[in-house]
């Protein structure tokens, strides 16, 4: 075996040529060994929210519905009551001037329960089918891993092949790693409704009407808020993303970034 690399630049044909074929069939098995499900009707921002399978997106949609309907204002990069009231997705424990962590958490057990009528409706995996399918994508890797584990232990006293194996196995852990931490919930039958959907709405990622920005935002993320009326929220949602917005900041009439006391 070990006069099979007879140097470095042979050792990263054949590790690199290990890899795409790795990645090839771990692409292969997540597309067809996906559950079929079942093809249901969604219409709603909040059902695609969900249908996206990322877990911050129905809170994204949740938020700018509320804008859109003038539940809630932006005030000194907080969140106050709007002039229409208090929304009623909202627990009467959120206290305002709120933050985004804030309103993400109160909408916690509203997105958990979104996403869990798909479940049963059949176009979400449940977690412990993501997970199975997850594991059985990564046993291709098995096999450019295991090239460089063996020639590091076959040709340990060569110097010029020490760079290529630690490099070639730090490239494989990270290709593993990617496709595991990249692997949706949705099944072929949520694949291919989610894909149609943003296929006919690519208008809204461009221009989106205030009265579909939250259905832009379900589809496409904040992103698309850039630019527009509610850019401010997709500021305040980077901030939060980054670690920045977190904290609720200083409360009180007047001082704490609502216009006044009411909640």
């Amino acid at each position: 075996m070990p006069g099979l690399v007879t140097s470095s630049s042979s050792f990263w044909l054949i590790q690199l040529a290990l890899l795409a074929t790795a990645i090839g069939v771990s692409l292969f098995l997540r597309k067809f060994l996906r559950p079929i499900g079942r093809t249901q009707s969604i219409r709603t921002a909040g059902e695609f929210a969900a249908l996206s399978a990322m877990p911050y997106r129905y809170a994204e949609q949740a938020i700018t519905a509320m804008l859109m309907r003038r539940e809630l204002v932006i005030e000194q990069g907080k969140f106050c009551t709007g002039p229409m009231g208090r929304s009623t997705q909202l627990s009467a424990k959120v206290v305002f001037p709120a933050s985004w962590a804030d309103l993400e958490k109160a909408l916690y057990l509203d997105a958990r329960h979104a996403t869990e009528n798909l479940e049963y409706a059949g176009m979400l995996m449940s977690r412990p089918t993501q997970l199975g399918l997850a594991v059985l994508t990564l046993f291709p890797f098995a096999v450019p891993m295991w090239f460089g584990l063996y020639y590091f232990d076959a040709i340990p006293d060569t110097p010029r092949f020490f760079i290529p194996i630690i490099f070639g196995s730090f490239l494989t852990a990270m290709a593993t790693l990617t496709m595991l931490f990249t692997l949706h919930r949705r099944t072929q039958s949520g694949v291919e409704v989610w894909r149609k959907a943003q296929q006919k709405h690519q208008r809204l990622r461009r221009a989106a009407p205030r009265d579909q920005t939250d259905f832009a935002v379900a589809l496409f993320g904040t992103s698309v808020l850039i630019g527009g009326e509610f850019e401010p929220l997709h500021q305040m949602r980077a901030e939060s993303s980054s670690g920045d917005g977190g904290g609720a900041g200083d409360s009180g009439c007047g001082g704490g970034g609502c216009g006044g006391c009411g909640s």
